[in-house]
């Protein structure tokens, strides 16, 4: 996959999948490495999401977590702000 190719809802996807799990029952059951795993690839998937629509023409993103893990993913404003 090459990132003209990766689309930024395609990062969505897989945060939702993401967010299931870390909603699911036995999510605190499960071994502490793949919980730390979830986690870890929540946040670092929102960090990519946030270069990534910078890079398809989006508007700055600032580095820090109200612009970055705030972000509404049902609207993206790609350079209209």
């Amino acid at each position: 996959m090459r990132l003209k190719d990766l689309s930024v809802e395609d990062l969505y996807e897989l945060m939702k999948e993401l967010d299931e799990r870390r909603k699911s029952m036995d999510f605190y059951s499960r071994p502490f490495a793949y919980r730390i795993g979830v986690q870890r690839m929540r946040v670092y998937l929102d960090h990519v999401a946030s270069g990534l629509r910078m890079i398809k023409g989006g508007r700055f993103e600032p580095h820090n977590i109200a612009s970055i893990h705030r972000h509404n993913r049902e609207f993206d404003d790609y350079g209209d702000e």
